[in-house]
Order: structure tokens, then C-alpha cells, then sequence
């Protein structure tokens, strides 16, 4: 089975130059062009049997109604896929939203935390939620980095019944890193979330965005896949990472090489 996995477009609606975010590490102008080079490259070359995306399809415009029609918009992007196309929610997406309900209506999900069998594989994803009584704080990421108490119980009964070798998709990360100091990088409880997949034999890798930082955790024995940002400049400044994962898992074994888009006007 072949996958593909993506994080952090940050596909801007507003006006780039009124934008309050730093534009230096968010290259957000080349959105559009990195998912469509990668959409074609997906469909005539690389030929995966699905996608993932790993939330932040969007950069917030800190206007509801705004960030409704580029969702909508971006979501649309992803049909263009020829495979399958999954997805967890990221800050950016539920920033200004009222409830993770309220996205997941909008985008014709039952529960954006959810699992499937596919190829003899279980893919498990993850959306944190919106807590609206901690208000906007960190930027909007204490407000939607919480996995709910009823999806912390489903995930322990999801993968009690499970046999099958399993990924785990998230956005925000999940392993300790000591490079990493501020909590708005992680998942706040995350150590429920460990406490469950800690010592599960059928868990290959937890993959996950958010950090705009491509590196490789073990803890616990539990492999840790983080996956910067498509639309991040830390390679090169000035110029996209177009950074993301083809991840081949063929008897059990896992194989994830990161790969780069390079744009025709940036080579």
C-alpha cells in the first residue's frame, strides 16, 4: 500500500499584505501552487491508494465566514486526488470556529476522528477539538489542541479490537522533544493518548504536522514521523520546503521518505 501524506498548506483567502502572521516562514502565496503540482504528480507518477492530509489546509484570516469558503475551498482541491483523500483538522482550520462540529458538518464528516481497515492495514486519524471557554489564547492553539475525553475512550476501544498493523495520523505532535519548549507545538494531552498506544505491538508510526519540522522521534518504542510544511521556508529562504511524505507499507513493514515539490519558477 501506497500513501501520501501532506501538512500545513496554510492556503491564505485574505489579503496576504493585511496578514498578521509572519510571512518570512509561511510562504502562503505558493499554496495553490505546491497542491496542484502535487495533485498532478500524485495522479500521473506517484499513483498512491490514498492521501492524507494533516490539517492547517488553511491559515486563519481571524474571520469566521472567511475561513468557511476557503475550507470549503481547499476541501474541494482535495476531490482532484484520484485516490481517496483523508483528513484531521489542524489549528488553523478550527481557530475561529465555533465547535470542531461545526467544520466537520461543512465538510460532510460523521466524526473527523475516526479509523479504517484498508489493504490489510488500520489508519487510525485524530482531530483535536474546540474549546471555546480558553478563548483565543497562543494564537487559537490551546483553544483546538485537546483530544476530546470521548475520543480518548474510543481510541483505547478502537485499538483494543484491532489485529491489523496501524498508523496513526494526528496534527499536533505527540512524542517529548526537548528542542521544542513551547506546549502550543503539542498536543496538551497528549500523555493519554501515549498512555494508550504505549506497548501496542500493532503501531508502526504516528505521523503528524503542526511543527513546520521534518524529524524522527522514538519513545517508548513508538515511532514518531513529524512532517513540516508545504508552505514553511527552512531549506532554502525565500523558497517553499514542498515538503511530504510517500509512505509504502507492503508485510508489515513501514517504509516514509520525505520528498520535496520543487515549483518550475524556483528551480
Amino acid at each position: 500500500m501506497k500513501i501520501l501524506a501532506f501538512a500545513d498548506i496554510h492556503y491564505f483567502a485574505g489579503d496576504i499584505e493585511t496578514a498578521v502572521f509572519n510571512r518570512k516562514i509561511k510562504l502562503v502565496e505558493y499554496a495553490l501552487p505546491l497542491l496542484d503540482e502535487l495533485i498532478r504528480y500524485s495522479n500521473e507518477e506517484y499513483k498512491p491508494d490514498l492521501c492524507v492530509n494533516l490539517g492547517d489546509i488553511i491559515q486563519d484570516t481571524q474571520k469566521h465566514d472567511e475561513d468557511i469558503e476557503a475550507l470549503k475551498f481547499m476541501f474541494s482541491k482535495l476531490s482532484l486526488f484520484d485516490c481517496p483523500s483523508y483528513s484531521v483538522l489542524g489549528n488553523h482550520d478550527l481557530k475561529m470556529m465555533d465547535s470542531t462540529r461545526e467544520v466537520e458538518a461543512l465538510l460532510g464528516y460523521e466524526h473527523s476522528t475516526y479509523s479504517l481497515d484498508t489493504c490489510g492495514y488500520h489508519l487510525v486519524f485524530l482531530t483535536t477539538e474546540v474549546r471555546p471557554e480558553l478563548g483565543l489564547a497562543r494564537g487559537g492553539c490551546y483553544k483546538t489542541q485537546y483530544l476530546s475525553e470521548r475520543d480518548i475512550e474510543w481510541l483505547r476501544s478502537d485499538l483494543e479490537k484491532n489485529t491489523l498493523p496501524a498508523i496513526i495520523f494526528t496534527h499536533f505532535a505527540l512524542a517529548e522533544d526537548e528542542s521544542k519548549p513551547d506546549e502550543c507545538l503539542f498536543m496538551k494531552n497528549r500523555e493519554d493518548v501515549k498512555k494508550i498506544i504505549r506497548g501496542d505491538r500493532n503501531i508502526l508510526a504516528v505521523v503528524s504536522g503542526h511543527q513546520h519540522d521534518t524529524k524522527t522521534i522514538v519513545e517508548d518504542g513508538v515511532s514518531y514521523y513529524l512532517l513540516g510544511s508545504m508552505t514553511g521556508s527552512h531549506e532554502v529562504p525565500g523558497r517553499p520546503d514542498g515538503v511530504y511524505f510517500e509512505i509504502e507499507l507492503q508485510d508489515g513493514a513501514l517504509t516514509i521518505t520525505k520528498k520535496n515539490i520543487v515549483l518550475a519558477d524556483k528551480q
